[in-house]
């Protein structure tokens, strides 16, 4: 019955699932509650035979995690939207209709190694895909953005520097731009300063904030990554040079 679940691995190993479950975890940190964290971990667990891929009925989920079926199904949508894992509907071969789904846990698309740039996180259902940033005006704002602080944190910084431009209401989308910041700055956080990821992330938000005024950005997120890739990738690119 479950000797199928050999077409849908996606990891050699359980070793390579446990890691990317961990990029996942780290790089949503902001986007996931303790109960999509948790359901993604049982399902990480029931997928080692089969490194990735599983075969589980929500009941099942649910009652391993102490919450109920409608919770279960609220966070694995979520983890789907943030492309954590894929479910896949099957049907009961005898009598037919809907059984227990095959979970894959998808691969956290790392890019680093050949390039510094993510691909932004999905968007949600109503809003716009994302808009690629000019690189003319990224490079602009690179030499002439005023950056200003109020706090000593690199997180506090970014924030202050964002709420010049969106006010102190919008912690979601704080929340969501800094989640941004730290997949895009991972592989640079070794080699760089924070104060200089931060400054650079602060000239980023800048040209976004800037590109709204003249057209309309729905999934502001999304336009931001495409505008710190940008930048961020120059820095790595002069780091392969050195």
């Amino acid at each position: 019955m479950t000797i199928y679940l050999s077409e849908h691995q996606t990891f050699s190993d359980v070793q390579e699932l446990n890691h990317h479950v961990k990029l996942h975890t780290d790089r949503h940190r902001y986007e996931m509650n303790d109960t999509q964290r948790t359901v993604l971990q049982f399902i990480a667990r029931y997928s080692a035979k089969y490194a990735g891929a599983s075969h589980l009925k929500t009941e099942t989920i649910a009652a391993g995690v102490d919450k109920s079926r409608r919770t279960v199904e609220r966070a694995i949508g979520a983890l789907v939207r943030l492309n954590i894992i894929e479910k896949v509907s099957t049907t009961r071969r005898i009598k037919g209709g809907k059984g227990a789904n095959i979970y894959r846990v998808m691969p956290f698309n790392d890019v680093s190694e050949v390039s510094h740039c993510e691909e932004p996180d999905k968007p949600t259902e109503t809003s716009d895909r994302a808009v690629s940033a000019p690189k003319e005006t990224t490079n602009l704002l690179i030499s002439n953005a005023c950056i200003t602080y109020t706090s000593a944190t690199p997180y506090g910084r970014f924030k202050s520097f964002i709420e010049q431009f969106i006010g102190k209401d919008e912690k979601a989308l704080v929340h969501r731009l800094y989640g941004v910041y730290l997949g895009q700055s991972k592989a640079l956080r070794k080699v760089y300063e924070a104060r200089t990821l931060i400054d650079v992330a602060c000239r980023g938000i800048a040209v976004t904030f800037q590109a709204t005024k003249s057209k309309r950005i729905r999934n502001v997120a999304g336009y931001f990554n495409g505008v710190i890739c940008r930048l961020f990738d120059e820095m790595y690119e002069e780091l392969l040079q050195v």
